[in-house]
């Protein structure tokens, strides 16, 4: 049972009298004590946390199911791609990272394809600031940036500040109320938060990007137009969301000649090595799984 963005985190007395219920009705209920969530950040690193509870579950109890509270819904979807769940229970969580920034910013949404309005969520707003403040570059900017949010938190008149370009690209994107901007506004965003929402992203997860294993121990990272190796080279390579392809660098097997891959599943790739013949099968590649120490 992972909590929201909550400060009282896994002490919540609403989530303590949810996960009771739970329990009365004969599941052994775990509550993950996620530091980042109590202090109101969103973290790509959530994902790695939920996915080693539902580990650490499945190895004492075999079957486990995953229910999630509002924004925790994504990184639990995304968890549980990795970590497959028996089921999984999402309490007013989000799909698209997109959409739900154009929400919580302009208050505009999709409703059986057509854009409906209500008021924008300001509480959602200020806390996408405040857990972003320390991807920006700057220090003291960073600061100053969770000093605006805190306050809107709190409902107290923000402070005067000075922000460079990052800060007022944040500020830019919060204080938009038109939706047609809020891609071009995200694009604009500091490097580090856009791969933070990218991570985050549940609609991006039917893509070739993350940890591949091969059975014989190789593994290898691609992260859009980028790859690690399995020989543990970082280079670029040829990207499409189901595919990708890359000249293999000097001192690994194939050198100079071309692997190619295309995606299956979440859960499987194939794989063409340079190495292999013309009419060789091709490998069949899985996602990494968190192993237990």
């Amino acid at each position: 049972l992972v909590p929201g963005l909550a400060r009282a985190g896994k002490d919540d007395p609403r989530l303590i009298a949810f996960a009771e219920s739970l329990a009365r009705a004969r599941f052994a209920v775990l509550v993950p004590d996620i530091t980042s969530l109590r202090n109101l950040q969103v973290r790509p690193d959530q994902i790695d946390e939920i996915a080693a509870a539902v580990v650490w579950l499945s190895h004492k109890y075999g079957s486990v199911g995953l229910v999630a509270i509002s924004y925790a819904a994504g990184p639990a979807l995304l968890a549980a791609l990795r970590q497959p769940v028996r089921f999984l229970l999402s309490i007013g969580g989000y799909h698209d990272i997109t959409r739900m920034v154009t929400f919580l910013t302009t208050g505009d949404y999709r409703l059986n394809g057509h854009w409906r309005h209500s008021e924008p969520n300001t509480y959602g707003k200020w806390i996408f600031v405040k857990s972003n403040a320390g991807r920006l570059s700057s220090a003291r900017e960073a600061t100053q940036l969770a000093a605006i949010a805190e306050a809107h938190l709190n409902n107290q008149a923000p402070p005067s500040s000075r922000l460079g370009p990052e800060g007022r690209a944040v500020m830019a994107l919060v204080n938009n109320g038109d939706r047609s901007r809020v891609p071009a506004l995200i694009a604009d965003l500091p490097p580090a938060i856009q791969a933070d929402m990218a991570a985050l992203d549940p609609a991006r997860a039917d893509q070739i990007d993350g940890d591949w294993c091969f059975k014989d121990g190789r593994h290898m990272t691609i992260e859009g137009p980028k790859i690690r190796t399995p020989g543990g080279k970082r280079m670029t390579g040829i990207y499409d969301r189901h595919a990708f392809s890359y000249v293999v660098p000097e001192g690994e097997p194939g050198a100079g000649g071309e692997t190619e891959m295309y995606q299956v599943n979440d859960e499987m790739i194939r794989v063409k090595p340079a190495t292999a013949a013309t009419d060789a099968p091709l490998e069949t590649w899985r996602r990494c799984r968190l192993k237990m120490s």
